[in-house]
């Protein structure tokens, strides 16, 4: 297992430059990956028994497709089809990651449980009132303030469990010493990886800001291109995440371009 290394702040300008040396050399693969795993998730929803088998799977899924093809960008400027399922075709990974997927299922809704504020009426009131009064409430009950402890709690523990999967995956660890390294990689550099991924949402909010300026009403281009625009910088995000890895685990060294 590789030594851990500690950085300042500084590294999250390094990691974010790394991170979009890489994605833009194939930004619109790279788009369309994040897109097809999201797509894929997203339309098994409607299927009670499939949904959860294809929900555990895409979330090791996404993160290891998109590291597995910047390492294939970082080695030669571009990424094969080959690269995507790298070390992802052993069963043996794979029981592994499905694991650490449902626990990371499991406690994230626990702290959703825990964060989430109490609903402004009990849900029969809602059953039982019109849209235009639910539309109201809503307003009232969506604010800032009030799912602040929410964004805060689950960015917390994915920053915590940001490793997880290329652990499992990369250097065929268990899934509690997975766990366990991945916490002390963020606990020695949790400064850095909170300006990351404040860096993230302010790319999101004001990529968000932009598009309602040109379409006001959110019409269903409006909406599309939202869309199209979050999958974009969510997969350069993650990208980012693979050169704040390669530091992390491996030293600056290996990943200088």
């Amino acid at each position: 297992m590789a030594v851990i290394h500690a950085y300042g702040p500084s590294a999250t300008v390094r990691w974010a430059t790394q991170g979009f040396n890489v994605f833009f050399k194939r930004f619109i693969p790279f788009t369309l990956l994040f897109i097809t795993i999201f797509m894929l998730n997203l339309l098994s929803a409607s299927i009670p028994f499939i949904s959860l088998i294809v929900g555990i799977i895409c979330l090791p899924l996404l993160q290891m497709v998109i590291f597995n093809a910047a390492y294939g960008v970082k080695l030669r400027g571009y990424f094969t089809q080959q690269d995507l399922l790298q070390k992802l075709r052993e069963k043996s990974i794979w029981s592994k990651l499905i694991l650490a997927s449902l626990i990371n299922i499991i406690l994230t809704n626990i702290i959703l449980i825990i964060t989430l504020p109490p609903l402004p009426v009990p849900i029969e009131t809602l059953m039982n009132i019109s849209n235009e009064e639910i539309v109201v409430l809503m307003a009232s009950y969506i604010t800032f303030s009030n799912f602040l402890p929410v964004i805060l709690g689950v960015c917390i523990y994915f920053l915590l469990t940001s490793w997880v999967y290329p652990l499992i995956t990369w250097e065929n660890l268990t899934v509690l010493e997975a766990f366990k390294q991945s916490l002390k990689a963020t606990a020695s550099n949790a400064i850095a990886l909170s300006f990351l991924i404040i860096f993230y949402f302010a790319l999101i909010s004001i990529s968000v800001i932009l598009i309602t300026q040109f379409f006001p009403s959110l019409s269903r281009i409006g909406i599309l291109f939202v869309f199209i625009e979050v999958s974009a910088i969510s997969a350069y995000f993650y990208n980012c995440l693979f050169a704040a890895y390669m530091e992390i685990f491996y030293g600056k060294q290996t990943i200088n371009t």
